[in-house]
């Protein structure tokens, strides 16, 4: 990933791991569809399955959260923060002057 990141500090960092914490879905076509989606929770680490006002516990990640019907992944950077006590402030960071500078 070091490649792909937009801050310097970030492409000298030697751990650019990325974990997958949501995956949104879509069954159907273009004209028509359905959307669900699998959060990962910060709490306690698990899957959980949202559909329409539906939630349930996903008991095989392993084998259900990524699939044909996959639509959108999220990453977040390994130890960006600590998710035991998790601060949803920061959670919800967005790029500051450093970043958006990379990018001009």
């Amino acid at each position: 990933m070091r490649d792909y990141v937009l801050c310097s500090e970030q492409k000298q960092n030697a751990k650019l791991i990325y974990d997958c914490f949501a995956v949104s879905n879509h069954m159907g076509n273009v004209g028509f569809g359905h959307y669900t989606a699998y959060g990962k929770s910060v709490i306690d680490n698990k899957w959980r399955l949202y559909d329409d006002n539906t939630l349930s516990d996903v008991p095989r990640p392993e084998s259900t959260v990524i699939s044909g019907s996959a639509y959108s992944l999220f990453y977040r950077l390994r130890n960006h923060t600590d998710l035991n006590n998790p601060d949803f402030d920061k959670l919800a960071l967005t790029p500051d002057e450093t970043y958006m500078g990379s990018l001009n």
